[in-house]
């Protein structure tokens, strides 16, 4: 919208330390930020249209893009079990990160790229 006071911006926040993952039965463990950091970042990059906001994450988001699905899914699996800590919702107990990607996306072995 050149011309105008309008400005659009992608935010990819990676994981943010909000209620959302705790309705998820998740647990922010490591690489999370804090929303007003998240915030406060994509402020700073107001002039870009796409703003990944975690360090860590901007340097990975163009490596991945290479990767074929199959390998994405396995690194996105394992950095989730890195961020991340699930509970059963019945009984409490920490379950793999892996029966929940496997819910969402279907098992990797099962995936083509």
């Amino acid at each position: 919208m050149r011309g105008t006071p309008i400005v659009f911006q992608i935010v990819l926040p990676g994981t943010t330390d909000t209620p959302f993952h705790k309705r998820q039965g998740a647990v922010p463990q490591a690489m999370f930020m804090a929303p007003d950091v998240v915030v406060k970042k994509s402020l700073q990059r107001i002039d870009r249209l796409l703003c990944v906001s975690n360090r860590f994450d901007r340097v990975l988001f163009p490596l991945v893009s290479v990767l074929p699905l199959w390998a994405r899914t396995a690194l996105g699996t394992y950095l989730l079990k890195r961020r991340l800590k699930f509970k059963e919702e019945k009984k409490g107990k920490v379950t793999d990160v892996e029966t929940h990607v496997v819910r969402e996306a279907g098992h990797p072995s099962e995936m083509r790229s």
